[in-house]
């Protein structure tokens, strides 16, 4: 880059993560400390975002005018931590909002419906559910997320595409380190589309590392998966042999019952 005499090159824009804000970590804590907070914020014991400090720091560069500044946690300042982990869930706007009372009962949905609010009590461990397209389990995962955030725990929906292209993206701004430990630590993560994704040498790998880790974590946080088919049945790809033999030590739920696109409208069966 050429850069007139007397003048400085202008910093890049921080690239943005749509759920945890920028790529690269806003502060510089230890490791240690770090780890124990988060093990904390998982419990819901203190805020996802600031871990407990009340106070942030933006990740700017040195020259820049708010170096150094602590400004109030975005997320739990004014009581705000409630609203900041629904804005930053990954949610649609209806999806936001959806919760268990608005479940309809009909033949064929009441095992993906109560596997899924038995997770929700649980507070930890697996839970993977499987069908075809429009019978629910999107809204599912969603409800999911919304009852764990309305208990101050950070709760995220997402694709496995989006995922693995998020953290690609994050090379770019050499904030690889940290994305991949806000996805793979947050308390709850709602996967879609688990076995869905293209599948490159990197996206692989990168993708069994995570899970990985969330597995190591399953006595303390919480992990939703939906796919279309079945895990380790006809259709399911040969190089996700491993996450069906992980996901078969939880339940593992076929949801059927019809296309619920009339439940998400509001309207009547």
């Amino acid at each position: 880059m050429r850069v007139a005499a007397g003048s400085s090159p202008k910093p890049p824009r921080q690239k943005q993560s749509p759920l945890f804000g920028p790529i690269k970590p806003p502060n510089n804590e230890p490791l240690e400390w770090r780890k124990f907070a988060q093990e904390q914020a998982r419990r819901g014991e203190v805020c996802p975002v600031c871990l407990g400090l009340k106070v942030t720091r933006e990740d700017v560069s040195i020259n820049h005018e708010n170096f150094g500044k602590l400004f109030d946690c975005p997320a739990c300042s004014q009581g705000r931590l409630s609203e900041y982990l629904r804005q930053n869930s990954g949610l649609t706007s209806w999806l936001s909002h959806v919760k268990r009372s608005d479940w309809r009962s009909a033949d064929g949905r009441e095992p993906q419906f109560e596997a899924t609010m038995q997770l929700i009590a649980q507070g930890k461990g697996w839970l993977t559910l499987w069908g075809s397209f429009g019978v629910g389990k999107t809204w599912l995962l969603a409800c999911a997320i919304n009852e764990f955030i309305q208990k101050k725990q950070q709760g995220v929906y997402i694709t496995a595409g989006a995922l693995l292209d998020h953290l690609r993206d994050s090379y770019a701004n050499d904030g690889y380190r940290y994305a991949f430990d806000q996805w793979s630590s947050c308390f709850a993560l709602a996967l879609d589309e688990a076995d869905a994704f293209h599948k490159t040498g990197w996206a692989a790998d990168k993708y069994r590392q995570l899970i990985e880790r969330r597995y190591n974590m399953r006595s303390e946080s919480v992990t939703i998966f939906a796919c279309n088919v079945q895990p380790g049945g006809k259709g399911w790809p040969d190089d996700l042999g491993w996450l069906a033999s992980r996901m078969s030590e939880f339940p593992i739920i076929e949801a059927g019952g019809g296309d619920v696109r009339p439940l998400m409208k509001g309207e009547e069966f």
